[in-house]
């Protein structure tokens, strides 16, 4: 890894025992590990580092589901203890502290490398780190975005289903997405870092969507983009093949899949009852 200020503070603001966090690379997704014990930061000696190890600290720290283990000279960080060596991590743990380790003794790193990784989404893609904030349950709320070293909101400008759908997508989280604009789950802190959100509903993460500039917007927190993600019940509806959201072939989920419904005896009562279901109004 090289260097980069984007990494430089990544990890946990409050510095609980066992946070990790990772400085020198390239950006937030990459870099020297970095474990706070005892009211300090310390990095970890790369002997023995390998891929299990990695995947666990990029878990914790919400950065994907697959880590590669790298290493990097201990001159090229400063001066910051050592305080492990000979880290054995299964891969399912889910902080550091839980993998069986060796307090590091001075001379037992004989290559000089601290442990270091890069971290990548169980789809093999970087993506931006993204939660959900201020929602009754986690299936819902504002949405914000990790980008240089900063959690931030995403402006409602243009902020619709479509857009939704990729967030809940990316999360992980099934069922039906629907857009929440005007601060619904209450108004986020730190800065706006996205605008002008335009997904098209299958991209597999919101930086892929087209978008200003990271920071580039003109709105204030009241403008905070949020979603719910409702996990999928038998009875659900959806509306395939329109040009929009608010029209389409009729699919409903039942046991497990979605499927079409037959037109016999289909009418306006039939279209009217599915409309409102939907959130919508009218019915043709």
């Amino acid at each position: 890894p090289g260097s980069g200020r984007g990494s430089e503070e990544r990890g946990r603001a409050d510095c609980e025992r066992g946070s990790v966090r990772l400085r020198g690379g390239k950006n937030e997704f990459e870099g020297a590990v970095e474990v706070y014990l005892n009211g300090i930061w310390g990095t970890i000696c790369g002997s023995h580092w390998d891929d299990n190890d990695a995947t666990v600290v990029c878990r914790q720290l919400a950065l994907g589901e697959k880590g590669t283990a790298k290493h990097i000279p201990f001159a090229g960080l400063g001066l910051i203890p050592v305080f492990w060596s000979e880290v054995r991590c299964r891969g399912d743990e889910e902080n550091i502290l839980l993998c069986e380790k060796d307090t590091w003794q001075d001379g037992t790193c004989p290559q000089k490398m601290a442990a270091a990784v890069t971290c990548t989404s169980s789809l093999g893609a970087v993506f931006t780190p993204i939660r959900l904030a201020g929602g009754s349950n986690a299936h819902e709320g504002r949405v914000e975005v990790y980008h240089g070293g900063q959690w931030g909101t995403v402006c409602d400008d243009q902020w619709d289903d479509a857009d939704a759908e990729v967030v809940c997508r990316q999360l992980g989280l099934g069922g039906v997405a629907k857009a929440w604009s005007q601060a619904y789950f209450g108004e986020g802190s730190g800065p706006v870092l996205l605008d002008e959100v335009r997904c098209t509903g299958n991209e597999l993460s919101i930086e892929q969507c087209p978008k200003s500039s990271w920071r580039e917007h003109n709105c204030g927190h009241r403008e905070d983009a949020g979603v719910s993600c409702t996990p999928l019940t038998d009875g659900a509806l959806r509306l395939t093949g329109g040009k929009g959201s608010h029209e389409g072939r009729l699919e409903v989920y039942h046991t497990g899949q979605w499927g079409t419904v037959c037109d016999d005896g289909w009418t306006e009562l039939n279209t009217q009852v599915v409309c409102w279901q939907l959130g919508f109004h009218r019915a043709i």
